[in-house]
C-alpha cells in the first residue's frame, strides 16, 4: 500500500509541476502545451502513461501487485473489475496524451519568424 501511495503521489505532483505553471485548464490548452515546451510535453505525456498504468513506467508496479494479490486471496471478480477500471482510466488519460502530443491547435504559434528578409546588397 505505501509502494501504491508513494508512487502515485510522484505521478501526481509531477504532472501538477507540469500543468500549473502552462496555466493548462481546457483539452484546448493541452494541445497549446506542445509549443510552449516540448519538454514539458514529453514529461506529461510519461507521467499520464505512468497514471495510466503502462508496463515499463513506475504506475504499472503497484497495480501488478494488486492485482496479484487479489488473485493469490481468491477474490478474482474484484481483480477483473479493478483492471476494467484502470482500462478506463488509461483511456481518459491516452485521450490527454493524444491531445497534447499528436494535435496542435491551429493558432498555436508561440514565437514570431522573420520571413522576409532585405536582400542582400553587394
Amino acid at each position: 500500500a505505501i509502494l501504491t501511495l508513494m508512487a502515485y503521489m510522484m505521478m501526481t505532483l509531477s504532472l501538477f509541476s507540469v500543468m500549473i505553471p502552462s496555466s493548462t485548464k481546457t483539452f484546448k490548452d493541452v494541445s497549446q502545451l506542445w509549443t510552449i515546451s516540448p519538454a514539458l510535453t514529453t514529461t506529461c505525456m510519461i507521467t499520464l502513461m505512468s497514471l495510466g498504468g503502462l508496463p515499463p513506467l513506475i504506475g504499472f508496479l503497484p497495480k501488478w501487485f494488486i492485482l496479484k494479490e487479489l488473485i493469490n486471496n481468491h477474490l478474482s471478480t474484484t481483480a477483473v473489475i479493478m483492471a476494467i477500471l484502470s482500462l478506463l482510466s488509461l483511456m481518459f488519460y491516452m485521450r490527454l496524451t493524444y491531445t497534447a502530443t499528436l494535435t496542435i491547435s491551429p493558432n498555436a504559434t508561440n514565437s514570431t519568424m522573420k520571413w522576409r528578409f532585405k536582400p542582400n546588397t553587394i
